[in-house]
């Protein structure tokens, strides 16, 4: 049984993507990235849909900021991930060690596995996740 969070945050990263791009054309926007934030007592589930990269890395380092004991970022919704986003993962968990805190990253799908592997990031891939 699941704890009932006690606070959920949706933020649409793609309107700060929309204000950082001058000029530029972006493939669909409203589709960029969402985040949704669920906190319960000393865990932080940080569900992530949609595009990270270069555009919406900062939104999720935002949301990533404001984590505490236990962070667990979900990508079953997410369909891209680049080096930025990956820069943030690992400097997340970096951050964590540091402060005896916890990072795992959950639902990754297959490309994502083989990513997180190619850069010597499995560590951050929960057991079941890893290859």
């Amino acid at each position: 049984m699941t704890a009932d969070p006690t606070e959920i945050v949706t933020h649409d990263a793609s309107q700060e993507a929309d204000r950082r791009t001058r000029g530029g054309t972006m493939a669909n926007s409203r589709d960029q990235l969402s985040i949704v934030v669920e906190r319960h007592q000393h865990r932080m589930l940080i569900r992530l849909r949609g595009e990270l990269d270069i555009s919406t890395a900062p939104a999720f380092a935002d949301a990533l900021s404001q984590a505490n004991s236990e962070v667990v970022v979900d990508l079953a919704d997410l369909a891209f991930l680049d080096a930025s986003g990956l820069g943030i993962l690992a400097h997340a968990y970096e951050h964590a060690q540091q402060h005896g805190d916890h990072l795992v990253v959950i639902n990754a799908g297959p490309v994502a596995q083989r990513i997180f592997q190619l850069t010597g990031l499995e560590h951050l891939l929960s057991g079941s996740d890893a290859l």
